[in-house]
This record gives structure tokens, sequence and C-alpha cells, in this order.
């Protein structure tokens, strides 16, 4: 009797850890998969135990190799970090620890992983070694900026008056408009360089996710596209009022819009527009996640850690500081922005705001879950 209490306290224990726990027999198959670790890993124990691990969690090769080779190592790993991919794409970090399992003779019956999902926190620290840079960055950029702008409006004004002198049609002429054209875009420059540094006011109200997506849609589709797109829409049918700024939102969304549209180019492609809210108690609780996607060439990888970078640009008269600002709001909404990308197969940004539940309050889409259109571009009819 005794015994049967002492392993249902155990298994209770075990169900109820914080961390995530997988349990290797001396054979390498796989013997529990606590509750926490079947969520992290979106896995059903029914489905694992038995396996031998490597079959098991195939899903996640780096994972895989790690419980395969645990009972042949000779000194088990603790506290290092392991970087996954889920199904839907997803780079997550676990923190870990392998211990082995010993009977009480002194016997190896097997290996333990304890881990963790350490995404939100690695996150966090990434985003706030980027804000200091950009800090610093900032305080230059304004400097400079206050600099040149007085010069550059001079400038502006002379060659304005230096054209009109001129007669239409000759070379003159032409370089006159050219050099026109130059000061306008290095005044642009120069006042979104001052509006990228300034700091955000954010006045987070409760707003649709689904009718923000519409509005920045709308207002980011040129006339010339709306024939060539085909845009994919995929909202629930139940969302939530989730607390943004809507301005600097919409015009986050926009950016993002606008940059999976001009990386399609004139010949177009499918632009997918997908807002979710998962209810599991996994990692991702208490987050809305908006993805933006397109079918363009993709992001060379040694681009993408530089893609937010404010001044960074691929574009021959891009300013380099749309996605950087884009990034600015998401992260004053103490949301995350990424993306993944591979080459000839578009690019994927997506942004996570969290939930407050102050805010979270049901409505319904009467859309209704999946919108699928070609050169119709609004959601509700």
């Amino acid at each position: 009797m005794k015994r049967s209490r002492d392993d249902g306290f155990a298994a209770d224990l075990v169900e109820g850890m914080r961390c995530g726990l997988i349990t290797l027999d001396s054979h390498g198959c796989v013997r529990a998969v606590n509750d926490r670790a079947q969520k992290i890993l979106k896995v059903d124990q029914e489905n694992v135990v038995g396996q031998p691990a490597q079959r098991a969690f195939s899903a996640y090769p780096p994972l895989a190799r790690l419980l395969a080779k645990a009972a042949s190592m000779s000194t088990l790993p603790d506290r290092a970090e392991l970087e996954i991919q889920t199904r839907s794409g997803e780079d997550r970090i676990l923190g870990f620890t392998l211990s082995r399992v010993t009977a009480a003779d002194g016997e190896v019956r097997g290996v333990a992983l304890f881990f963790k999902d350490l995404t939100p926190i690695e996150r966090q620290e990434q985003r706030e070694r980027l804000q200091e840079r950009l800090a610093a960055l900032g305080s230059m950029a304004a400097s400079l900026a206050h600099e040149i702008r007085n010069p550059l409006a001079a400038l502006e004004v002379t060659t304005t008056l230096l054209r009109r002198k001129l007669p239409e049609g000759g070379t003159c002429r032409d370089l006159a408009d050219t050099l026109q054209d130059q000061v306008r875009r290095l005044s642009r420059t120069v006042n979104d360089s001052l509006e990228y540094v300034r700091p955000l006011q954010i006045h987070g109200v409760p707003c649709n996710l689904a009718d923000l997506l519409d509005e920045a849609l709308e207002a980011g589709m040129p006339a010339r596209m709306a024939t060539k797109v085909e845009i994919v829409r995929w909202y629930p049918q139940e969302t939530r009022l989730v607390s943004v700024d809507a301005a600097s939102m919409r015009a986050a969304l926009v950016n993002l819009i606008r940059n999976a549209l001009e990386s399609m180019g004139e010949d177009a492609g499918v632009l997918r527009l997908s807002l979710d809210i998962p209810q599991d108690e996994a990692s991702e609780l208490g987050h809305a996640i908006i993805r933006v996607s397109d079918t363009g060439p993709g992001i060379p990888e040694d681009i993408q850690p530089r893609i937010f970078n404010p001044f960074y640009s691929t574009k021959p008269k891009g300013s380099g500081l749309g996605l950087a600002w884009t990034r600015k709001v998401v992260d004053a909404h103490d949301g995350f922005l990424d993306v993944r990308s591979s080459p000839k197969e578009g690019a994927v940004f997506t942004i996570r705001l969290p939930l407050s539940a102050a805010t979270a309050v049901p409505e319904l889409n009467p859309a209704g879950e999946i919108l699928h259109e070609a050169q119709d571009s609004s959601r509700r009819g």
C-alpha cells in the first residue's frame, strides 16, 4: 500500500513539474514524457513511449540526436542550450540538463532530460542588447541630422531656383533635375532619421487585429498591383481585442505589407496574412501572432540578422529605416518581430504581441476562418 502511495506521489511530482521531462531506458527508448514536455514539443505521450528516441522525436533532429547519444556520453551536459525548429518553422531555444537514472545498486537504468523553453528570455535579452546599440546609434544619427538639416534646406532652395533659370530640355536642366531629386532624397532620409530616433508615444486601446490587418492591406496595396496579387488571409473565427496603439501598429503592418509586395516585384505573387491567438499552455500562451508572408525570392541567410538594423537596406533607393522603425513599434508594445526566409521560397515576418487580460475580450469575426482571395482585397462582404 505504501509503495502504491509513493508511486502515485512520484507520478504527481513528475506531471506537476514546471519543466519538461523525458526519460529513456538503457536501450534508448522513451519511458515517459511529462505533461509540460508534451505541450512544449507538441507531442502525445501515447505516440512516443516505447519508441527509440531518435524516431520518437524525429520532428526535432537536434533533440533526437542528443537523446540518441545520451547513453554513450562519458560526461552529460548540465545547463546547456539546444536550438530546435517547431513544425510551424519557428526557432525555439531549450535550456536542458541530462542526468543518469541510477538504481540503488549503482546500475544505470537510463537517462533523464530536464528542459525549459528559454525562447522568451533569449528574445528579451536580444531586444535589450539591440536597444542599447540603437540608443547609441540614434543619438549619433540625431546629432548628424541636425547638423545636416539646415545646410541641406539651403541647398534644396538654391537648386530649385537654379532649375527655374535653366531652359527645359537642355543638359544643364537635366543635371539640375537630377541634383534636385537627390537633394530631396537626402532630405527625406534626414527627416526619417529624426523621426526614427524620436521616442514613441504609445497609447494602447482595445483593437481587433484582423481589422488592423485589413486597414493596413488597403493602405499598403498599390493600385497597379491590386489585380496581380493573390491575397490569402487566415483569421480565427473568434478573435480578441488586443491593447495596441492603432496608428503606429497599422503603420508597422503597412511597412511589412509593402516590403512583401516590393520583394515580389511587378510579377506579383501570393501575399499571406494570418492572425493566431494560441490557447495552449506552452510557451506561446498569452501572445497574438501576426504573420505577413510573400512568395518573393527570399532573404539570404547572411543578411537576415541585419535587416532590422537602421540604415541597412538592400534596395537601391531604400533609407534602411522601414523595418527598423517597424521593429521599434513592436518593441514599444513589448512584442517581438522576427523573420524566417529561404532562398526562392519567400519570407515570413512574424509579430508576437502580448495579450492583456483586461482587453482580451472575445469578438466574433463574421467572415469565418479562412479567407482566400485573388484581386479582391476586401475581407468582409
